[in-house]
């Protein structure tokens, strides 16, 4: 009788985990621009969105998301979609960007940075402000953030670590300004097109 009540409790307790890990919120990908067939994933091409574990079974999770970059549509998909592995062809991603990944200071860059957020990327000149390209140094490149994690791994006592996706010429200069530490994000406005200096 004891032992039969043990498995009963045992399966209760199993059950209530697996019931809990289902109602989790987990971060996939979804698409907040459309993407023809054909054409290859970007970064700016993406949304995070948060759902429950059991209703995210089979699409994307945001932290794969370097693995699908430059992977190739195999049919429309529309704004909103919730991505999943079957939407894209199989073979070589079709790579026109390079992923930096940079440690940065909470004050090199926008104060609610987060996947997704366009931003510029600048080398800042020694003593000098982050703030603009004009007051502060030279535009590198426009880029998309990947990924923002705080302190530790591997970013500065108190930092970030970001993970940015910038055109594949471009990707060499970002990354000699993180090397050097004078790499600094400034938020490009919505709907702006042109540079910070202009």
């Amino acid at each position: 009788m004891a032992l039969g009540c043990g498995l009963v409790l045992a399966c209760a307790v199993a059950g209530g985990e697996i019931a809990m890990r289902a109602s989790r919120l987990q971060s996939y990908l979804g698409l907040r621009l459309p993407l023809a067939a054909g054409q290859p994933l970007r970064a700016a091409d993406l949304s995070r969105l948060p759902m429950r574990v059991s209703d995210g079974v089979g699409a994307i999770p945001l932290g794969a998301v370097g693995s699908y970059l430059g992977k190739v549509a195999a049919s429309d998909l529309p704004v909103g979609s919730v991505l999943v592995p079957g939407d894209f062809l199989a073979g070589p991603r079709l790579r026109r960007m390079a992923i930096v990944g940079a440690d940065l200071q909470s004050d090199e860059v926008p104060s609610s940075l987060g996947p997704g957020d366009p931003v510029w990327a600048v080398a800042v000149r020694q003593g000098a402000q982050a703030g603009s390209v004009a007051q502060s140094g030279v535009l590198l490149a426009r880029g998309t953030v990947l990924s923002v994690s705080g302190g530790g791994g591997g970013a500065a006592s108190g930092g970030l670590a970001v993970d940015l996706e910038v055109p594949l010429r471009l990707g060499p200069a970002v990354a000699g300004a993180s090397a050097a530490g004078s790499l600094s994000l400034i938020e490009v406005p919505a709907g702006s097109g042109r540079s910070p200096a202009a």
